[in-house]
């Protein structure tokens, strides 16, 4: 798989999760465009998580950010990694709510 391949099944991905929580989507994410820094960050997040089941998630961490880093260079790493850890969180928090 190439690496436009790769984030267009990221940007689909991202397509697909709003689609899915669209009620919620609405109100968390209206400011949100998948070509957005959160977006990127937040498809690149649900994409690897999806795609690599059994790495850890400092393996994960390493994959988004390299992700985030071709899309969007010279961003301060220490606040992107902040960034990463935050949206790791609200989303776990999320899924820890609907379990």
């Amino acid at each position: 798989m190439s690496f436009v391949s790769a984030l267009k099944a990221i940007e689909q991905d991202v397509v697909d999760v709003v689609r899915f929580t669209e009620p919620i989507a609405q109100m968390a994410f209206s400011a949100v465009r998948p070509t957005s820094l959160l977006g990127i960050i937040l498809g690149s997040i649900v994409s690897i998580e999806q795609l690599v089941i059994s790495g850890t998630g400092e393996q994960k961490k390493a994959i988004v950010t390299q992700i985030v880093n071709t899309v969007s260079p010279g961003l301060d790493q220490a606040k992107l990694g902040a960034a990463i850890d935050s949206t790791v969180t609200a989303l776990n928090s999320i899924a820890g709510v609907t379990k």
